[in-house]
This record gives C-alpha cells, sequence and structure tokens, in this order.
C-alpha cells in the first residue's frame, strides 16, 4: 500500500521533503498557502542577497545555472533555482496551491497510551497500522474545507509561516502611543519594490530588532536617504547573531513523544538549505526503513546533551 506523507510548505524544506519521499515511493501531498512555491524568497525585500556564498546553497545533483556568476546572487536569481528545482524534479503535480492547513489531529490512539510508549509510535516504526493523522485543509480561493488523511507528516513551515512575531503591549503603550507610522517588516516586505522605497524615502527611521530583517532594512534605509535621514536599529541585549539551539527535537527534526511527524526548517546554520537538505535524507531513510530510531528516553536524553554543548560553545550568545 502506498503511503501518504502530508507535507505543510512549499519553500525550499518542503521541496526537498517532497522530492525526498518520492525518492522511495511515498505518496506526498504538499500544502501551500501561496499561490507559487519559493516561501520566503517569494517577498523578500529588494536589497536582500543570499547571506552565504552561492556554492554553500545549492541543493544535491542540481547546481547553479552556469549564467549565475555572482558569489552572492540577489533574490531574483535565487528564487528562479529554487523554480528551476521544483520543474526539473517534477514536484509541482504535488503541490496543492493556496490551501492552508488549519489543524492537525492524530488519530488512532489514545492520549494515555501514547505516554506509556518507551520506543517512538510505540513500536519504534515510522507508520502505523492504526495510527493516522487528519488535516483540516482551507481552500483560500472557495474556502471550502477538505480532510485529508495521511500517514505521515512533516511540517515545513515553523521559521518563515507567514505569521508576524507581535510583543504584546500595556494598554495604550503600544504602537498606538506613536503618532506616526508602525508597520512590521513583513508588511514592509510585501510592498512591491518601487513603493517599499518610496515609503522610507525622506524619512527618519526607527528598526526594532536584530535579525536579519531589521539588518536588511536598515540597509534599505541608509540606501534610500544615506547619512541625511540616519535610520536608528534598537535593540535588547548586544550579541552575535548565531543560530538558535534546538529544544526539544531529535536531530533536530524529530520530536520523541509525537508519532508519525517530523519538523524539517527549524534547524538554523550558516547554509539553511544543506540543513534541510540533510535532515530529509535521514529522515527519507528512516520512513523506508533503513534504521529505527532510539528509546524516546534515550532521544530525550541526546536532545539534552546537544543543548548542554550548544550552551558551552556559544556562551552569552546563546539564545
Amino acid at each position: 500500500m502506498e503511503r501518504k506523507v502530508g507535507i505543510i510548505g512549499a519553500g525550499v524544506s518542503g521541496l526537498l521533503a517532497c522530492k525526498c519521499a518520492l525518492s522511495k515511493g511515498f505518496h506526498p501531498i504538499v500544502f501551500e498557502s501561496q499561490s507559487t512555491i519559493g516561501g520566503v524568497w517569494t517577498n523578500a525585500l529588494e536589497t536582500t542577497k543570499l547571506q552565504t556564498p552561492k556554492p554553500l546553497y545549492q541543493f544535491s545533483y542540481f547546481t547553479w545555472p552556469p549564467s549565475v556568476t555572482q558569489d552572492f546572487p540577489d533574490k531574483h536569481l535565487v528564487f528562479d533555482y529554487v523554480k528551476a528545482y521544483a520543474k526539473h524534479f517534477d514536484l509541482l503535480q504535488h503541490i496543492k496551491f493556496n490551501t492552508k492547513v488549519s489543524g492537525i489531529e492524530y488519530k488512532g490512539h489514545r492520549d494515555e497510551e501514547i505516554r506509556c510508549w518507551s520506543l517512538w509510535g510505540g513500536t519504534g516504526e515510522p507508520f502505523s497500522s492504526m495510527g493516522k493523522w487528519k488535516l483540516i485543509v482551507q481552500d483560500l480561493n472557495t474556502l471550502s474545507t477538505q480532510i485529508y488523511q495521511v500517514d505521515f507528516v512533516i511540517i515545513c513551515v515553523v521559521r518563515f509561516s507567514g505569521l508576524p512575531n507581535i510583543p504584546e503591549f500595556p494598554p495604550n503603550k503600544g504602537p498606538e502611543a506613536f503618532h506616526e507610522k508602525v508597520v512590521h517588516s513583513m508588511d514592509y516586505a510585501d510592498m512591491e519594490d518601487e513603493k517599499a522605497a518610496e515609503f522610507i524615502k525622506g524619512k527618519r527611521v526607527v528598526v526594532v530588532g536584530f535579525q536579519k530583517s531589521a539588518l536588511d532594512i536598515a540597509m534599505e534605509c541608509y540606501a534610500a536617504n544615506g547619512e541625511e535621514n540616519p535610520c536608528t536599529v534598537l535593540y535588547r541585549t548586544p550579541r552575535w547573531n548565531l543560530p538558535d539551539a534546538a529544544i526539544p527535537l531529535y536531530r533536530e527534526c524529530i520530536q520523541p513523544r509525537i508519532p508519525q511527524l517530523a519538523v524539517i526548517g527549524y534547524s538554523k546554520s550558516v547554509a539553511n538549505l544543506y540543513t534541510s537538505e540533510i535532515r530529509c535524507r535521514w529522515l527519507a531513510e528512516l520512513l523506508d526503513g533503513t534504521f529505527k530510531l532510539p528509546s524516546i528516553r534515550e532521544m530525550e536524553e541526546d536532545v539534552r546533551k546537544w543543548e548542554e554543548y550548544l550552551k558551552k560553545y556559544s556562551g552569552g550568545n546563546f539564545k
């Protein structure tokens, strides 16, 4: 019987998960809320380029075209490369666009039973004859809802999910207390490039935060206004932006106490494409039965040791 693998998100991680699932003979169904693939590359800022040299951001078995000579290609070239990858491996036919997964529910085992397991999924196997995942999927064009049942779920939207991270403020002490324009970085990125440049032109801008988007926007403000209207970056704690640690995923993609589910894209590194690809290839071998996971207790102990190591080498920069 052909196993169905539900994949949430058609960014780089989702495309890799789809290809790896196909390579092992599984039936992937990819759900993407946007009308195109590419994830974060679909609405990147105009000045966005790769943060790492091109050779470190390259799919296996699919090199960059010779026409791309830059060491740090811009967002348009990266987006074209990602689309070419999906087309080359015929992944588009497995993607349902404009579909939003609004909920997932595990069916087949009671919570009390799951809590007593010593092995992942009860048997250590990636699939179960009893357990299934129910995905509640909304068509964003028709607003109709459909239910899908799959044997395994891979979540690929954990870091760039399209949901803004907005802190909570005391009453009347949030953005409404500032009598000028306040926008989230995602709203700025959604603007057309010309409108975004016009929006910041001639203005004194304050950027709150110290992650990649914040620094990219600060660069765009400088490009638009120079020193005449300087941009100010506010951040809470001065630190190096080291990759975040994983806290509680075995091999940074398996939650030991959630069966038949994996997370790809949570792990960060200097080259996220390679990180996602090696996780997807590892996961594909797990699903194919090449190896089995250790006990739940052993996996949780492994996660703890990794966290201790990350804290040790990153010191005060550990987030």
